[in-house]
């Protein structure tokens, strides 16, 4: 029967591999943030202000997919982020025109959608296209996606803008209740 060594201190030969990690660990997010997706990618890029490099980083994600929602508003953001306001109109019109459509068969994809459409809306000032998507959109996907409190959030910051703030308080509330602890 072999007996157990005794752990000691730190070996010499092990100085060398702390020491690898030491130089290695400032490069990791530069190692990972190559082979990141797109998206995360571009909210990276956000996060430190490159701006130029966010919309970029999109770009090719809505080319080829035109409904992928959530990187139109990541688009959009970095848009209004660099003073490009005409630019997050346009990256998210599309959104608004699809509302008019009819909802949206995957809930998630339809909460992407609202959001960017109403970011649409609140961009143009368009009173009316909020509130259609308040009412024909959102209930829906409240209904088919009934613990995402994004909906609720989404309306709540409506109700805000409108003043109304028993209204916005309440579906906080219910978000709350939704959002995992």
């Amino acid at each position: 029967m072999r007996k157990k060594r005794k752990q000691g201190p730190i070996r010499f030969s092990s100085l060398p591999s702390i020491f690898f990690l030491l130089l290695v660990i400032p490069y990791a997010s530069r190692i990972a943030s190559v082979h990141a997706g797109p998206l995360e990618e571009a909210s990276e890029h956000l996060k430190r202000g490159r701006y130029d490099e966010a919309v970029a980083a999109v770009v090719k994600t809505v080319e080829t997919d035109p409904s992928d929602w959530a990187a139109r508003a990541l688009s959009a953001r970095a848009h209004l982020a660099s003073g490009r306001r005409a630019e997050a109109i346009a990256v998210l019109r599309p959104a608004a025109d699809a509302v008019l459509k009819g909802p949206e068969k995957d809930p998630a994809r339809g909460i992407d959608r609202a959001a960017a459409a109403l970011r649409h809306a609140e961009l143009t000032g368009d009173a009316e296209a909020i509130k259609r998507v308040i009412e024909r959109e959102l209930p829906p996907l409240e209904l088919a996606a009934p613990q995402d409190p994004r909906p609720r959030l989404m309306k709540a910051r409506m109700f805000l803008r409108a003043g109304q703030k028993h209204e916005a308080k309440a579906e906080i509330e219910a978000a709350k209740a939704l959002a995992p602890a």
